[in-house]
């Protein structure tokens, strides 16, 4: 058996048990990653201590699996509005009012799209953000793009809570109140570098990386994977010279180069192509004249031996399937 082979076949194996095993998967992945953000909710704007237990972190959890992956996001938001309006009412509101419109302009117009926000979130925990551009430019559209930026905005402005809560806590007044806490969002939040810097770097390498995946080249997805690591070291390496972002080069390179060694893990599992039969197709009707590109995926080769099973003198064949 060739080593290509092989792997052709745990390929194909390992599709089927996900297929056999899909909603379980889902559900799991649903309900840990419910578990977590709650978790790091919790731990940032904790105030209704309800919320916090335990046993109502579990319970939400399991809802989470059995729902949609959107309900996820709605969840999320309407704990956020819980903890702010026990903190403050008027953070609250204004809390309601900006998930409410991330809700109209965006959740309810691209459920799945949205889930990026989640990924987001939880890749920056990992340290994993970089392949967050890279595999959704491979896999999504431009509305992905606005799930990741919406995601890197979440995770900057949950780690500006702190300075807010205190510039409110300070205030004495409502307006002054309010005034503070704007201030203090926008030095922390809109006009953080490491965030613009962030967002303008992982946007530009899921449009490159969407851009490439899109031509008719072999091995197009592969070489966006790779021009994109580039790029997102490069991105990065160039906002640390010259806006002094305190960012680790090494750990940048690192994980760079693990994002787009689990970005092709992805794209191979998912679409395994045989570039060296690819052709090009041409035809026209009397509108039109087309120009297609056909890449025969992939396949492990299968042999199949005749077996013959003797019963009290009758013979009975049967055609068994081998792997090689």
């Amino acid at each position: 058996m060739k080593p290509n082979e092989s792997l052709l076949i745990f390929r194909d194996q390992a599709m089927q048990f996900y297929k056999m095993y899909e909603k379980i998967f889902l559900a799991m992945a649903k309900f840990m990653g419910t578990i977590y953000m709650l978790i790091e909710i919790n731990n940032t704007i904790g105030y209704t201590p309800v919320l916090t237990r335990s046993y109502v972190i579990g319970a939400l959890a399991c809802v989470s699996a059995l729902l949609p992956v959107q309900f996820m996001m709605i969840m999320a938001m309407i704990i956020i509005v819980t903890h702010l309006l026990s903190f403050n009412l008027l953070i609250g509101m204004g809390m309601f009012m900006i998930c409410l419109c991330l809700y109209i302009f965006f959740i309810r117009l691209y459920p799945k799209e949205s889930l990026m926000i989640v990924v987001t979130i939880l890749a920056f925990k990992l340290n994993l953000h970089y392949a967050v551009a890279i595999i959704g430019g491979l896999f999504g559209g431009f509305s992905v793009s606005v799930g990741i930026l919406i995601g890197i905005v979440a995770v900057f402005s949950m780690q500006s809570i702190a300075p807010i809560v205190q510039a409110t806590v300070q205030a004495k007044e409502p307006l002054s109140m309010f005034v503070g806490s704007l201030n203090v969002f926008m030095a922390q939040v809109v006009q953080n570098p490491t965030m613009l810097a962030t967002m303008s770097v992982l946007l530009i390498v899921f449009c490159v990386v969407l851009v490439i995946r899109k031509q008719m080249l072999d091995y197009a997805p592969y070489i966006a994977i790779i021009i994109g690591g580039a790029m997102n070291i490069l991105g990065f390496v160039m906002a640390i010279l010259f806006l002094k972002l305190p960012i680790n080069v090494l750990l940048l390179v690192v994980m760079s180069i693990i994002s787009v060694f689990l970005a092709s893990i992805i794209q191979f599992m998912s679409k395994p192509l045989d570039y060296s039969r690819s052709e090009t197709v041409q035809f026209e009707d009397e509108d039109n004249y087309y120009f297609v590109k056909v890449v025969p995926k992939v396949k492990a080769q299968k042999e199949y031996s005749k077996v013959e099973k003797v019963y009290a003198g009758h013979h009975k064949s049967e055609a068994i399937e081998i792997e090689e």
